[in-house]
């Protein structure tokens, strides 16, 4: 890292508490609205367990962010959205200062763009203000690399014992922490080596570093990976969803053609700012190209086809950060042209984000609460409701209704399993979903006003929007007036729910396949 002069280091400082301002106030304004499914179901499964050993002995599922999961259990069940995400914004921001610090090693200007990407970039923002573990494994994997640049310059047991702590962590964060750990076994592999190295020493060397992130990942995995189960959701093509998440870190759209083109911009940036990293004599390129083209490759392309979301290459994208920043800089001290081309993707990159943003904070991942807020008023007794998905709808009714000021009983009834129609009907729609349960859109992209279900007439009341990357779209039904006289049916006219084929109302159309 370059000596900085007492001047400079005031100019330094200015810089990094200008980013805190910046990052802090953008997250600020997305982190207190409705929870999402996820987040519920997170925190039903934090506030259920009966001791907090049991996150990491008993809760065996990719649900379970084992640090994310223990801070919500120690919030309680009366926490609020911003207390239960606080710990991924406190994350969110040491992870942008730790990307100026990773950077900062060429020059300050590159530190200073990669905590401006850092701090606008809608996928940072996102993801700092959710109570997820995403924030979290992204922040311990900026920390373990500046442990192991130290390790790898001093060979000092502490630093070793840093990496292999903070590797740890970086692991009960979330499991896409290992994109790190794989990339930087592959670089200290060859940086604790010369040419008089010989295999017993450089066994030796690969042992001091990484001996205790091994020993506690291999105990991890004993006593809860092996047991993972999966929580399932809509299954998308792995190569189109790593576009996407490129794509959008860059302020670009998602499934549209052009994403192709802030795809392009991003790996020109990368290519470029390692070329700059190969050319001043840091081997560190070695981890970049690992982390950038090996493991995407293995993931995406070999790998068989399963749940994959753009979160899951959020570590990738926060190193990416690095050499995009690299290249930026240096083509500020290019040719006037290089200049002008990059404040025209500047222009872009922010206005892009800034979109992103703005529908993040207009729409929540959700307006749950106020679906239920209205339901609550209007219902005189108990609130008779039902959904087109058993689990998705149902978490999210159960945990909003009891939050709202008026609360009467609730009675949720499984999709045709009445005799009497509910009073109310909750459709959802997740965007970008291959493979919605149903579909409750006309032709033409809108909501249909009216839904016959089992020959009953519902009307639509309210529709919520949610973002792009989490949450779902609400369209809420009441019972039609004139419908309120049908009351109960005989016996023998009683709907009768299947698991795997789900009842689907007559004007409804797509897909019929329910998935649990």
């Amino acid at each position: 890292m370059h000596s900085l002069e007492p001047s400079s280091r005031r100019l330094t400082l200015s810089l990094f508490i200008a980013a805190t301002v910046l990052a802090g106030s953008l997250r600020a304004l997305v982190i207190n609205n409705d929870l999402w499914l996820d987040e519920v179901w997170s925190v039903q499964q934090a506030t259920t367990i009966a001791s907090p050993s049991n996150i990491f002995l008993n809760l065996h599922h990719d649900n379970n962010h084992h640090l994310n999961t223990l801070w919500l259990w120690l919030c309680g069940t009366d926490a609020g959205p911003v207390l239960q995400r606080s710990l991924s914004f406190v994350a969110g921001i040491l992870a942008i200062l730790l990307t100026g610090v990773l950077t900062l090693r060429w020059g300050r200007v590159a530190a200073a763009v990669a905590m401006l990407m850092a701090s606008i970039s809608i996928v940072f923002v996102q993801y700092a203000t959710e109570a997820r573990g995403y924030s979290l494994a992204v922040c311990f994997a900026l920390a373990a690399h500046w442990c192991l640049r130290r390790h790898l310059t001093s060979r000092s047991l502490r630093s070793a014992m840093g990496f292999g702590c903070l590797c740890t962590l970086g692991v009960m964060s979330h499991l896409s922490f290992l994109q790190y750990y794989f990339a930087a076994t592959y670089w200290t592999s060859g940086a604790l080596s010369d040419d008089r190295t010989s295999l017993p020493e450089w066994c030796v060397r690969m042992i001091r570093c990484h001996a205790l992130a091994i020993v506690c990942l291999g105990v991890f995995y004993v006593v809860d990976v092996r047991y993972l189960t999966l929580g399932g959701g809509p299954r998308m093509n792995a190569i189109s969803v790593f576009i996407n998440a490129v794509s959008i870190f860059a302020g670009g759209a998602l499934d549209e053609p052009h994403r192709l083109g802030h795809f392009l911009v991003v790996a020109f940036g990368i290519i470029a700012g390692l070329r700059q990293l190969i050319r001043s004599g840091h081997d560190e390129w070695k981890f970049f190209a690992c982390l950038f083209l090996l493991f995407p490759i293995f993931r995406v392309v070999l790998l068989p086809a399963g749940l994959m979301y753009e979160r899951y290459f959020l570590i990738l994208l926060a190193f990416a950060v690095i050499p995009v920043s690299v290249s930026a800089a240096q083509l500020l001290q290019g040719h006037i042209y290089h200049r002008i081309c990059l404040v025209t993707l500047a222009v872009l990159f922010v206005a892009g984000n800034l979109l992103h943003l703005k529908v993040l904070a207009e729409n929540g991942r959700g307006q749950y609460q106020q679906t239920m807020a209205m339901i609550a008023n209007e219902s005189p007794g108990a609130i008779r409701i039902s959904s087109d998905h058993p689990f998705r709808n149902r978490l999210l009714i159960e945990y909003f209704v009891a939050r709202c000021a008026k609360h009467p009983p609730l009675e949720y009834m499984e999709f045709g399993e009445w005799t009497v129609p509910p009073e109310w009907m909750i459709c959802h729609s997740m965007p970008r979903d291959p493979d919605p349960a149903v579909n409750f859109f006309d032709a033409n992209g809108c909501p249909r006003a009216t839904l016959k279900i089992h020959g009953t007439n519902y009307n639509l009341r309210l529709m919520t929007n949610t973002a792009e990357l989490s949450g779902c779209d609400w369209l809420c039904y009441q019972l039609d007036p004139n419908a309120l006289r049908i009351r109960r049916q005989p016996e023998r006219h009683r709907l009768r729910y299947s698991s795997h084929r789900q009842h689907i109302p007559e004007h409804f159309h797509g897909s019929e396949r329910q998935r649990h």
